[in-house]
């Protein structure tokens, strides 16, 4: 069984308050420092060095967050070139509710347990 950390910026807490709440009260623990871990997602990953990460790391991220000031597709492409680079798997929440990324976040992180 893997060990899964659900990584989080102190930075951007704010804009992820009720997924990150939600989380929690499903008793998942959300980390704002890298800990030892097979594998890292992270929470929007803006304010994030994922180098710093350990284990696999994925990505669990809003497009609308990356790409506020350009028109999508070409936005997040222009971001996505870059953090294939340092994520190994993307978990794309763009357009869900809270209750369905918290939902969507909880069912990864039993995935990877279970790899």
């Amino acid at each position: 069984m893997a060990t899964v950390r659900v990584h989080s910026s102190s930075r951007q807490q704010a804009k992820w308050e009720k997924v990150i709440n939600g989380l929690r009260l499903d008793g998942v623990k959300i980390y704002n420092q890298p800990q030892d871990a097979d594998v890292s997602i992270v929470l929007s990953g803006k304010h994030e060095n994922p180098a710093m990460l350990k284990g696999r790391k994925v990505l669990a991220f809003d497009a609308g967050e990356w790409i506020k000031f350009m028109n999508p597709p070409n936005g997040w492409i222009a971001y996505a070139i870059v953090l294939e680079e340092y994520y190994d798997d993307f978990i794309n929440l763009s357009g869900m509710t809270d209750s369905d990324k918290i939902k969507t976040v909880k069912e990864m992180i039993g995935k990877y347990e279970s790899d």
